[in-house]
């Protein structure tokens, strides 16, 4: 289904050349021919898994992360050697890795709670647990020192130096957060719309009426949206918010198989059929 396909199986590096996919396996492709450029196996002792089921670049496209249910891993992006690798206290049931703004802490979904980590040698932080239910995205941003996290009824702040839970707010089924650049806001993508949340404070800022978008933030502070439309034309490519959004391009399909992926300067997108 699309919502298990979402952000965290497939991303653009930052500088928009190179996409990671994490099914099962941590692959390397060129975005521009789509030709495979590694594959980032972790160590292959019977005790550990060498399955990954979640990944995000760090260090400005430099560092590849990825995890199990068993593992953090980060390797060097360019030549594939492990650089770091971290055991989680028991076993977790990974859905999503996020690496940070400024690329310092990352983020890695576990079953009911959010872990946190710092790079580069991937040292454990804080775990922040009180879901009532399986964690399905994660976003953490050190300029406010926040993590966000969904489930399938509610999203949560924490705070990223203590792992306090701030705010709960009901927020329904989100497939996907993104924080922006200045980590004073945060969309969330649910299954027949979307919003933005004000970081500090809950609050719904704006909100869309596209079901399963992805979208990245710019840094003059703009969306930009990749919205899925099932019944309708397929995935639209919009800028901006509400009557503010006007259409770039149209991609016709009657079936999209994963929720599209986007480059960071907004430029690329990538969906598959």
């Amino acid at each position: 289904g699309a919502f298990l396909a979402g952000s965290q199986n497939l991303r653009y590096s930052p500088d928009g050349t190179r996409l990671l996919t994490t099914w099962g396996q941590a692959l390397l492709f060129d975005a521009g021919t789509g030709d495979l450029l590694r594959a980032l196996a972790p160590p292959r002792p019977s005790a550990v898994d060498a399955t990954i089921d979640a990944g995000d670049w760090a260090d400005g496209g430099r560092t590849v992360l990825g995890a199990n249910h068993e593992r953090v891993f980060a390797w060097d992006a360019d030549t594939g050697e492990l650089r770091a690798s971290r055991a989680f206290d028991k076993r977790a049931f990974v859905l999503d890795v996020r690496a940070s703004d400024a690329r310092r802490a990352v983020a890695v979904v576990d079953n009911t709670a959010v872990l946190t980590f710092g790079l580069p040698e991937l040292t454990a932080r804080l775990a922040a647990s009180g879901h009532a239910q399986a964690v399905r995205a994660v976003a953490v941003s050190t300029r406010s020192k926040r993590v966000l996290s969904s489930d399938n009824e509610s999203l949560k702040s924490w705070d990223l130096s203590t792992g306090a839970c701030l705010w709960t707010r009901p927020a329904g089924e989100c497939f996907a957060l993104e924080m922006s650049p200045d980590g004073t806001q945060c969309y969330a993508a649910f299954a027949y719309h979307s919003h933005v949340f004000d970081v500090n404070m809950g609050a719904a800022l704006s909100s869309g009426e596209q079901p399963l978008e992805v979208a990245c933030w710019l840094d003059d502070g703009r969306l930009v949206h990749l919205g899925y439309r099932e019944e309708a034309e397929g995935a639209t490519l919009m800028v901006g918010e509400g009557s503010d959004a006007y259409i770039v391009d149209r991609i016709r399909s009657e079936f999209l198989r994963c929720v599209p992926a986007l480059s960071a300067d907004g430029r690329r997108a990538l969906v598959w059929e």
